[in-house]
């Protein structure tokens, strides 16, 4: 682990409440600030990879590389996806694909790298990456640029910072229809 310091608190003569308010009062300005920047932090993201990007209702930010062919995947079909997790920086935080783990230097020999198989339109994923997923037939390839909303937002999630916008490249290896008869899944 590397550890920077970048605010010291000095306690000095002020009770734990006094200071523990102080502490409270810092970590909601770095939150505030994070959660103001996003926006342009994704713009300046998709200016310098010269990204022309479709944006959603939603605020993800997608580019369909690669088209597929046949019919997108309706709620409660099964996807089988290929990604790579990474945030603006291009730090990889997770894939699927054991040679970019290894290139990445988070390979864990513990884990099977394979096809992420979910069902879509049934609230499994991130919401980014469920919305991504559904624009998407076989074969297709994207990017998704997402805010920390269609993501893990203000909470954050596993060495992921709150109010963090994150980045998926991925490929639509295949789509498996639901079963007829299967109940359909609620609408949020």
């Amino acid at each position: 682990y590397t550890i920077k310091i970048d605010k010291v608190i000095p306690k000095g003569s002020l009770n734990d409440s006094l200071f523990r308010g102080k502490i409270d009062e810092f970590l909601k300005a770095e939150m505030d600030n994070a959660k103001k920047g996003e926006s342009a932090k994704m713009k300046a993201y998709v200016s310098t990879k010269g990204l022309k990007t479709t944006v959603s209702p939603s605020g993800l930010n997608y580019v369909i590389s690669t088209q597929g062919s046949g019919a997108k995947p309706n709620p409660g079909d099964t996807v089988v996806v290929n990604y790579t997790g990474s945030f603006l920086s291009g730090k990889i935080f997770d894939t699927s694909l054991p040679d970019i783990a290894k290139k990445a230097g988070t390979f864990n020999p513990q884990r099977p790298y394979e096809p992420l198989k979910m069902p879509v339109g049934m609230s499994n994923s991130i919401p980014g990456f469920e919305e991504g997923l559904m624009l998407l037939n076989k074969g297709s390839k994207a990017t998704l640029i997402m805010p920390s909303n269609l993501a893990y937002g203000e909470q954050g999630n596993q060495g992921i910072p709150p109010f963090t916008p994150l980045v998926f490249e991925i490929e639509m290896v295949n789509i498996i229809p639901a079963k007829a008869g299967a109940a359909a899944p609620a609408v949020k």
